[in-house]
């Protein structure tokens, strides 16, 4: 969770900016050099070779107190805006409700009374405007409504209807905790202060990267988990200490929900499989009433019966509540007769159940093998194009001078097209080879006469072969004329 109270810094690097930031609708808006000089901390701080780098964000109304002469801005709520300092500027301005924000619970505690019930069922996954208009109850169009709309603290709060960004380079929240349980692990007497051991672990040690491979058995049946909430389970799984965190509406709760029921169907299992029993007993605890309450609830509304928990609280609660509901449960289960049939078919659905999810265990494995076989192959078929491709450019010709010189913006197209027309219509006009003249030469008298009527009738209709090259010799004189200023001319058949 972001600070709830960020200190005004003055120096050379600042880390608010309260001027140059303005909202216009939906969009955030910096002056140009303002985001230049913002950008250059995040350029130097990679050149430095730095893991964590700035984390910037906005927030609005401008709301602060004065203590010891500075400036203690609370902001109600942050939108981390680091995402934009990697890119270019935009002179139109980025749209707020694309990125992530948190809310700041102290502050919204304390400046507009939200109870810490109500901190527990805050709207954070359907995007900031619901946020925004179901915790303060108040509608609007755009973001730069709402910052006009919203009621500000009384004085001595100071305050202003401006949007302001600030480096939220929150302290993690065990940053404490690792310093007091250093001071206790430098105490010899604290054999436990030690590695190895889940608290040291878990202050101290690396993280282990997620085992996707891991399967989990079981979930509650309000909904099914999603990716982070598997991520958990699975770890739970392989760990003595799960951390999870989160936003108020995040899944925390469902999550709880999801490894009791993990808790549950892994014990029916073992004892199915192997005729072994052991205690699944879950504590549910935390800071406020408010979560313990809402995890009964969810139970009593998804369960047929009351005995499967026990509410807890004070030691007078315990003794009038707790211990007559455990003492009826124990009651209950001497009068009840164990029901071998019922468990005979439990058993087998459950060890069918098994399995089926064991099938697809394999099924998933033999998948990943024909995968990365798959792969492999595309891997060498890749490297076959490549020098395919290579030998391709290797083997090609270039272009001649003569070629690459020509214009042929130049050619004359339509001189060409008149030479085409008049060369097939002379094709056409021209006689074919004659039938008769592949007769035998008992029949040359008649080829003979045949022939000689044959050419007086060309020359009285001009239609001998003479006179259809003399005329085509005429038809493209001018167009063969037109191809000879271009670097492209028409060389006359009937010059040979």
């Amino acid at each position: 969770m972001s600070n709830a109270k960020v200190e005004a810094d003055e120096s050379t690097q600042p880390n608010i900016w309260d001027s140059l930031v303005n909202l216009v609708g939906d969009k955030l808006l910096i002056d140009e050099s303002l985001f230049k000089n913002i950008k250059q901390q995040f350029k130097n701080s990679k050149n430095k070779g730095q893991t964590e780098l700035p984390s910037i964000a906005v927030a609005f109304p401008q709301i602060y107190e004065i203590e010891s002469n500075r400036r203690q801005f609370r902001p109600l709520f942050t939108i981390n805006v680091s995402p934009i300092f990697e890119g270019n500027y935009r002179s139109s301005g980025w749209d707020l409700t694309q990125y992530e924000f948190q809310p700041v619970i102290p502050n919204l505690m304390q400046w507009y009374g939200l109870e810490e019930e109500a901190a527990e069922s805050l709207v954070t996954r359907e995007g900031l405007k619901v946020f925004l208009e179901t915790t303060f109850n108040r509608p609007f169009k755009t973001l730069q409504d709402f910052m006009g709309l919203i009621e500000l603290p009384p004085f001595p709060v100071r305050s202003k209807l401006l949007p302001y960004l600030l480096d939220f380079d929150y302290t993690a929240f065990n940053y404490h905790l690792k310093k007091d349980f250093q001071k206790i692990s430098e105490q010899s007497y604290f054999q436990w202060a030690r590695p190895g051991y889940p608290a040291y672990e878990y202050l101290f040690g690396q993280p282990k990267p997620p085992q996707h491979d891991v399967v989990f058995l079981g979930a509650f049946p309000n909904s099914l988990p999603d990716d982070y909430q598997a991520q958990a389970l699975k770890h739970s799984q392989l760990n003595s200490i799960t951390a999870v965190i989160g936003p108020p509406g995040n899944g925390k709760t469902t999550l709880l929900l999801h490894k009791i029921a993990q808790q549950v169907v892994s014990r029916a299992v073992e004892l199915a499989t192997t005729g072994r029993d052991r205690s699944n007993l879950t504590v549910v605890t935390s800071t406020n009433n408010f979560a313990v309450k809402n995890v009964e609830k969810i139970l009593a509304s998804n369960l047929t019966s009351d005995r499967f928990y026990l509410s807890g609280g004070s030691k007078d609660l315990v003794e009038s509540q707790v211990l007559p509901s455990l003492q009826a449960a124990l009651d209950w289960l001497t009068k009840e007769t164990f029901n071998h049939d019922e468990w005979e078919s439990a058993q087998q659905q459950l060890l069918a159940g098994v399995q089926q999810i064991e099938t697809y265990k394999k099924q998933d494995e033999d998948n990943l093998q024909e995968k990365s076989a798959d792969e492999q192959l595309l891997e060498e078929l890749y490297r076959d194009i490549q020098s395919v491709e290579s030998a391709m450019k290797t083997s090609l010709v270039k272009p001649s001078s003569l070629e690459s010189s020509r214009d042929y913006s130049r050619f004359p197209l339509e001189a060409y097209q008149q030479i085409g027309q008049y060369l097939d219509s002379a094709r056409r006009s021209l006689a074919r080879v004659d039938y008769w003249q592949n007769k035998s030469k008992n029949d040359n008298w008649f080829v003979q006469l045949v022939q000689t009527i044959k050419r007086f009738w060309h020359s009285i209709t001009k239609n001998s072969p003479h006179h259809i090259l003399k005329r085509l010799h005429k038809q493209i004189e001018m167009p063969v004329l037109a191809t000879l200023a271009t670097p492209f001319p028409f060389s006359n058949p009937t010059n040979n």
